[in-house]
């Protein structure tokens, strides 16, 4: 294995625990962005149905205040028709309002002119229940009569010493509560109002075409385990929204905030990516530096190769430098034994000149026979003339150094060239 690829898995050996504590203290961040996101959802879920509360409770105030007319005192409907026409106009709350008996008889409606015999009301069941518990009673989503608008209905008993003597009636229709939900909803988000039986009252978006709709059956089932709470599904205009589900106290109502799921994920996805370049960008950044280091102690080893390679020729080498110190000590070394090899081989040439001695060695494995300088001198001859060895007919060949090389020849003169 090359010195890059060795110093390539120190630098992934060192990096990889620091990445890995990274991915999870990214995903814990994220993790945690995440319940920040769904708990400021649920936040204003709840914050919007409070806002539904004082909305039905400036109604019931209102109706509180026509109760306790000295007009309905004296059994002056006609004074009464006209102070709460002036009251609808002023609040600019209610679409109709309607005075009735305890029993639920029709006896005033200021979508008729005073006096003009009135029909039994279409679905007395709230004004009986607002006479009977004297509390304020609110409707589920009706479709209205007179005004064929997805509307509610609210009842209020008018009590006079001690007895329910009428019950004030008014409606409010799905345009007035989607009016109001879409200037107090959350921005970039859709808001919107259910009954009790998962019927749309009002939205913040496209309440036209949503208003007496059912909403989805998963929207249903969560709203059924829990009133509050947040839940994922497949919305009415998107494939994947995020609700956050909240209950106001003074109607039997579910109030929602709806924002995309990819909203919700958007935290996520973006520290996911800034975690994804962090570490791409370390790891490229430790691999260039890995690979520049990698250039000097390769630059480092090949000039200690050569030199040890030299050593086989007995020759001296010019300075060697690394900024590597392990490297530079081996370089130091090879030096060293340069010089003394060097020294040696002109010892013994010396040597050999002065008793007219010569060598040489024969490989029979590699079948090259090598020739001193001392050996030529005796024979009379020069490196390019044949030689023989034991019967075999071969011609020297001279290397750099004290040493020259005899290739055996098939008793043929064979020149061997380097």
């Amino acid at each position: 294995m090359s010195v890059n690829r060795h110093l390539l898995l120190v630098v992934l050996s060192a990096l990889l625990p620091l990445l890995a504590v990274a991915v999870v203290l990214s995903t814990l961040l994220v993790r945690h962005e995440q319940r920040a996101t769904e708990h400021a959802l649920q936040e204003r879920a709840h914050v919007l149905a409070l806002a539904v509360d004082a909305e039905l409770g400036r109604s019931f105030a209102a109706l509180e205040a026509l109760g306790r007319s000295d007009a309905l005192r004296r059994d002056d409907l006609a004074s009464f028709y006209t102070e709460a026409k002036a009251v609808r106009e002023a609040l600019g709350l209610w679409d109709n309002v309607l005075l009735l008996s305890p029993s639920a008889d029709h006896l005033l409606n200021l979508m008729r002119p005073y006096g003009t015999k009135l029909p039994p009301v279409p679905q007395p069941e709230g004004t009986l229940t607002a006479a009977r518990t004297r509390k304020p009673y609110v409707s589920d989503v009706i479709k209205g009569r007179v005004e064929t608008d997805w509307l509610v209905y609210i009842a209020y008993p008018a009590i006079h010493e001690g007895e329910v003597k009428y019950v004030i009636g008014v409606t409010m229709n799905y345009r007035y509560w989607s009016r109001w939900i879409a200037q107090h909803g959350a921005g970039g988000m859709v808001a919107s109002i259910s009954d009790a039986k998962y019927v749309m009252l009002a939205r913040s978006e496209q309440s036209e075409r949503f208003a007496g709709q059912a909403v989805p059956k998963w929207y249903r089932d969560a709203i059924a385990r829990s009133p509050d709470g947040l839940v994922r599904g497949a919305g009415l205009t998107e494939p994947d929204v995020v609700v956050a589900l909240a209950r106001p106290t003074l109607a039997p109502w579910n109030v929602n905030l709806l924002t995309s799921g990819s909203v919700l994920d958007a935290p996520m996805r973006r520290t996911a990516w800034i975690v994804f370049i962090g570490v791409a960008t370390a790891l490229a950044i430790a691999f260039a530096l890995a690979l520049l280091r990698a250039r000097v102690l390769t630059a480092g080893m090949r000039a200690l190769q050569g030199a040890l390679e030299a050593l086989t020729e007995a020759r001296r080498l010019g300075s060697l430098r690394s900024p590597v110190a392990e490297i530079q000590s081996a370089m130091t070394a090879a030096e060293r034994t340069a010089e003394v090899l060097a020294r040696r081989a002109e010892r013994l040439n010396r040597v050999q000149a002065a008793g007219c001695l010569g060598l040489w060695e024969w490989d029979l494995k590699t079948n090259e026979v090598k020739w001193s300088d001392g050996l030529f001198r005796l024979l009379g001859g020069g490196a390019g003339e044949l030689c023989a060895v034991g019967g075999v007919v071969a011609e020297p060949h001279r290397r750099q150094g004290p040493r020259a090389t005899c290739v055996r020849g098939d008793h043929r003169a064979r020149r061997a060239v380097q």
